[in-house]
């Protein structure tokens, strides 16, 4: 099999795989990549959650509260 033909398969494979991933937990449709951009807000905004909070106990436990 020619090296072309088989990256070709193996593009092929991945992007079904993915798919497949996807429609596995209810990421498909019409409404993915807006889920997908809803999800990655929520996670940023965890993640900022945590920082500041991590911040606030540093500040108070140095006296500065």
């Amino acid at each position: 099999m020619p090296d072309a033909e088989f990256e070709a398969m193996l593009v092929r494979a991945a992007e079904e795989g993915a798919k497949r991933a996807l429609a596995d937990v209810g990421l498909d449709g019409e409404e993915a990549a807006l889920d997908i951009r809803d999800l990655r807000s929520m996670v940023d905004c965890i993640l900022l959650e945590r920082r500041t909070a991590m911040q606030t106990a540093v500040r108070m436990s140095a006296g500065g509260g």
